[in-house]
């Protein structure tokens, strides 16, 4: 794989450099082609975009079978675009879901936690009172039994 990616870095640079020296309308189709590949590392498919367009507008610029190729990959460039901004857009909504469930999900730890703390001193002052309740049962036994013994 690694030699395909080589090779079709060198074919990018070759058409770019081409189209740059002599921008005749094949070179700016055929740079346009290019910048048109999807996953492609000199991918641009806004430039491709452009360049596409501009080659269509152009009267008489294109031969009836490249002005066909050019609509073609023009027309899957703002489609992939489309697509791309759409999947933005979902992500950018499932971010917001998850930032959204992320607070309310530390809105009710927060609750959870008072409500914690509210019964952990509601059991400290019970144990405290049982205990007091305790003590006095316990000084109650040893006065009876203290009142029992000749």
């Amino acid at each position: 794989m690694q030699g395909d990616t080589t090779q079709r870095t060198e074919i990018f640079r070759d058409v770019e450099h081409a189209a740059n020296l002599a921008p005749t309308t094949i070179n700016r189709l055929k740079l346009a082609l290019a910048l048109a590949i999807p996953g492609h590392p000199s991918s641009d498919p806004l430039a491709a975009q452009r360049l596409l367009s501009e080659l269509l507008t152009a009267r008489n610029a294109l031969l009836p079978e490249e002005r066909i190729l050019a609509m073609i990959h023009l027309q899957e460039v703002e489609e992939r675009r489309a697509l791309h901004t759409e999947a933005q857009r979902f992500q950018q909504n499932a971010n917001a879901e998850q930032t959204r469930q992320s607070t309310e999900n530390m809105r009710e730890l927060q609750v959870a936690q008072q409500e914690n703390q509210r019964l952990r001193e509601e059991l400290d002052d019970a144990l405290e009172k049982l205990e007091t309740i305790t003590s006095i049962e316990q000084s109650i036994r040893e006065r009876e039994d203290d009142a029992d013994q000749p």
